[in-house]
Formats: structure tokens, C-alpha cells, sequence
């Protein structure tokens, strides 16, 4: 329960509308954004989305207001309880409540330069509220029993500074594995070190990292230093026995991290999937994993278009919804191009697209943020690539920001999209009642008053899974 010395006191008091009456008629603050950005004619140009993709986008916009919304009674009284009429009220969004995440792979690499720090920071929290790191073993103990545990506190003091929240990548990943580690022979001692990794991250961060990709891209892989190899790693199904040798140590590893941290959201982390092409493959290590029991929170969707292709959009929604089967869902590396590849970009089993340009990647990228956020099993969205900074094949070309930091029109229409469309801002009076309603994303406010007397109050709010009455008693 907040409060200001000086002025009044802020209740937040959800379900409790009746407690003061109920006003009549009330005033109802309009709903921010209530068009459908992804079928704006300025998006579409050049996507041509057939009839089902554009009922995919219909639908998610609809879902969008019922489950990223809540209603929220903003009352004031005076010290006697008494309504106080009229009075000028703001409410300011100052964050979202949903995971928006960004992957800030160029400050992590030391490819922004200090003049550009203020500029990249500004453009990137002007956009996301999330951060990812890389914790990827190889690079974070290059050598045995040294880890750049110093690396990993800069990187948390970066996004920390500027109030993200994180989540870390990854735990385990055979293909990222320390030449050391892939060099050791006996399984028991390889299995004893992966503990340790595991152990030592999840509780060295408890509290400030709040999700972990604790294993990566299994599917390409059968045990803690076996990748899948060539024609293997494209085939539509598994060798026999593949499925086991995953759980078996896919399943250690979860269970190490929930007992590391059981507050911790613990992620499976995979790629091909709103495709189609490598899906199903994913679905039979998810309903082993669930056979098992294994403790992961949700599942994480690499959908990078340089290798996926122009995935149709109803493609992506049907693959969302066999996901949500297994539990919660996290987009953790979006990137789309903006413009075709060239010979030497060619990416493994890649699906190129010649239609990508500045245009079609924005509005594609603005497609595919609907879908997910219209998701009620989506909780996060993050970007990969904030410029071309990078030397990841599947990330070419797909930068926000182009070289010199300008704006893409990827990065202007999701900008317009999550601090517009899908961000509250409202001002108006109360009514007889002393109230205002109003549907608002969930997140933190600060409500603005200008009361009658000329006292200006400003104080913080959140609104979440509950609906709320919020009452500034006047002091």
C-alpha cells in the first residue's frame, strides 16, 4: 500500500468496487489502440496475406483486449469518504506488464562503441523492458574451473540499471559445449561438471535472473557432447532411441535447476518450430520430458526467418496452439530480414523468401507480435537482432537498426505498435461519483490528479491480474 506524505494515501483494493457504491452512470475511459495495427494497409503491402492469415490476425486482435487488459475504478474521497468531483486525472504508463525482451548482443561484444552507448541504450528501452543474456558455457569458463563470473555481473548491472528484468541462455547446449568438457571421456565426471554449471548459476543469480533456457536446442542433440549430423539434423523424425538419450540428461538438468532455484522459470528452448518443418520432432521430446515429470515451466520458440521462410500466419497460430499443449510459451529469438539472402548468407536447411525488404519485414515482424501477444499462453516476446552488428547466419540482415543506429521501419512500427496501440495513456474528470473507468494493459501507472484545491498528486499503481479499485483518500 503506497503512500505520499504530503497529499493523500493510494489503496489498491481489487474486487472491492462496491465497498464506495456504485457511481451512475460512470464514466468509461476509452481503450487505447483499438484498431488492429497488423491489417493496417501500411504493414500488408507486399505480405499479401491470404484469407486465413487474415483471420489469424483478426482473431488475435480480439483476444488481445481479454487477456492483456483488466479493468481498473480510479475513485477520490476526501478524509470523510465523501466523493471529490471533478478533478483532472492522467494515468501514465510507465512500463508493461509483459515481457518485451531484446537481445543486446552488440554491447555484450563490445560492438558499440562508447559515443554509441547512450544512442543504442535509448532506442533499445525505448522499445523492450527484458533482456537476454548469453550465459553460453564456452564462453563463459573458456577455461576449466575460471569462470567470467565478472562478465556475467556487468551484463546483469547493464540491463538492471535501466529496471529489465532477464532472462539468461543457456545452460546446457552441446553444440556450445568448452572444448575442455567435450574432451573428457567418462560420462559420470561430464555429468558430475554439468551439475556443477547448473548448480552454481542457478543459485550465483537466484533473485535476479528470473528465467533460464536451461537446455538448448535438444533436438540436434542426443546426450551432453552428441550433436545430431547432417541429414539427421533436417530428417522429420528421430533415429531409434534418440528421444530417450535427450530425456536422459534433459531431465537431470531441469531437475538440478528447480532445486537451484525453485522461483526461477525454466525453459526449453528450441528452433524450426512455427514452420512446421522440425515440430513434430519437439513435440515427441515434450511428451517424453511430460511422461518423466520433468519440472520445466515453458517452452521456448526460436522463429528466425532467414531460416524459416515467409511462414504462413495461420501456420504460426496452429503452431502456437499444439504448443500451448505442453505448457507456457516464450518467443525467445525473433528475427526477421529485410531483404533477401545472399549466396554466401546461406543458412543449413534454410526456406529463403525473395520478398523481404525494409517494408515487408516490418510488417511481418508487426504480424507476428499479434499473433503472440494474442496468445493466452505466449508471455514473452523478444527480438534477436538489434542491428547487424553480429556474425550469427541466421540474423543476417535482420537488425532493428541499421548500421549507423538509424531506425528501421521495423523497428518505427514496432515502436508504434508496443508504446502505442498497446500502451494506456488517458486523461479526463471524475464524475459525480469522484470516479473514472477505464480498460488498461497490465503494468505500472502513475495516476496524476489535479484536485480541486490547485494540489497536484502523482502516485504509482499497477494493474494486473485482478480487477482493481483504486482510491486516493485526501488527507
Amino acid at each position: 500500500m503506497p503512500s505520499l506524505r504530503s497529499a493523500a494515501v493510494l489503496l489498491v483494493l481489487a474486487g472491492l468496487g462496491s465497498t464506495f457504491g456504485h457511481p451512475a452512470p460512470a464514466q468509461t475511459a476509452a481503450t487505447a489502440g483499438a484498431g488492429c495495427l497488423a491489417l493496417d494497409p501500411r504493414f500488408t503491402a507486399g505480405l499479401d496475406f491470404g484469407a486465413a492469415e487474415r483471420q489469424a490476425l483478426a482473431q488475435a486482435c480480439a483476444r488481445i483486449p481479454t487477456i492483456r487488459q483488466r479493468a481498473a475504478t480510479i475513485a477520490i474521497v476526501d478524509s470523510r469518504g465523501q466523493a471529490v468531483r471533478d478533478s483532472v486525472l492522467r494515468i501514465e504508463q510507465t512500463n508493461h506488464g509483459f515481457a518485451f525482451g531484446g537481445h543486446p548482443n552488440e554491447i555484450a561484444s563490445g560492438a558499440v562503441r562508447a559515443a554509441e552507448s547512450p544512442l543504442y541504450e535509448e532506442r533499445f528501452f525505448g522499445l523492450f523492458n527484458h533482456v537476454v543474456w548469453g550465459f553460453i558455457w564456452r564462453i563463459f569458463e573458456p577455461v576449466r574451473g575460471s569462470p567470467r563470473y565478472d562478465f556475467a555481473e556487468r551484463s546483469l548491472q547493464w540491463a538492471e540499471r535501466f529496471g529489465a528484468t532477464v532472462r539468461a541462455t543457456p545452460l546446457l547446449y552441446t553444440q556450445w559445449n568448452p572444448p575442455w568438457f567435450v574432451e573428457i571421456a567418462d560420462p559420470n565426471e561430464r555429468a558430475r561438471l554439468a551439475e556443477a554449471r547448473v548448480r552454481d548459476m542457478m543459485t550465483r543469480y537466484r533473485g535476479r535472473v528470473r528465467a533460464w533456457d536451461v537446455v538448448n536446442e535438444t533436438k540436434n542433440t542426443v546426450s551432453l557432447v552428441g550433436m545430431m549430423r547432417g541429414q539427421q539434423m533436417i530428417a522429420p523424425t528421430f533415429p531409434e532411441g534418440a528421444v530417450r538419450g535427450i530425456a536422459d540428461y534433459v531431465d537431470p538438468a531441469f531437475r538440478w535447476a528447480r532445486q537451484s532455484d525453485p522461483d526461477a522459470v525454466l525453459l526449453i528452448n528450441d528452433n524450426r518450430i512455427v514452420s512446421g518443418r522440425q515440430r513434430d520432432k519437439v513435440e515427441a521430446i515434450l511428451r517424453e520430458l511430460k511422461r518423466r515429470g520433468t519440472p520445466f515451466d515453458a517452452i521456448g520458440i526460436q522463429t528466425h526467418m532467414r531460416e524459416e521462410g515467409r511462414v504462413p500466419l495461420d501456420r504460426v497460430q496452429e503452431g502456437l496452439d499444439r504448443l500451448a499443449g505442453y505448457g507456457r510459451l516464450r518467443l525467445t529469438e525473433v528475427s526477421v530480414p529485410s531483404r533477401p539472402q545472399r549466396p554466401e548468407e546461406n543458412v543449413f536447411d534454410g526456406a529463403p523468401w525473395p520478398g523481404w525488404t525494409e517494408e515487408t519485414q516490418a510488417g511481418y515482424v508487426v504480424a507476428l507480435y499479434t499473433l503472440a501477444f494474442g496468445h493466452p499462453a505466449v508471455d514473452e516476446i523478444t527480438y534477436w537482432s538489434m542491428t547487424e552488428r553480429r556474425s550469427d547466419p541466421p540474423t543476417a540482415t535482420t537488425g532493428l537498426l541499421r548500421e549507423d543506429l538509424s531506425p528501421r521501419p521495423a523497428y518505427l512500427a514496432l515502436h508504434e505498435l508496443l508504446r502505442g496501440t498497446w500502451w494506456t495513456r488517458w486523461s479526463g474528470r471524475t464524475d459525480n461519483a469522484g470516479r473514472v473507468r477505464l480498460q488498461a494493459f497490465y503494468g505500472d501507472y502513475d495516476l496524476v490528479a489535479n484536485l480541486p484545491d490547485g494540489r497536484e498528486v502523482r502516485v504509482p499503481f499497477t494493474i494486473d491480474g485482478k480487477d482493481a479499485t483504486i482510491v486516493l483518500v485526501l488527507q
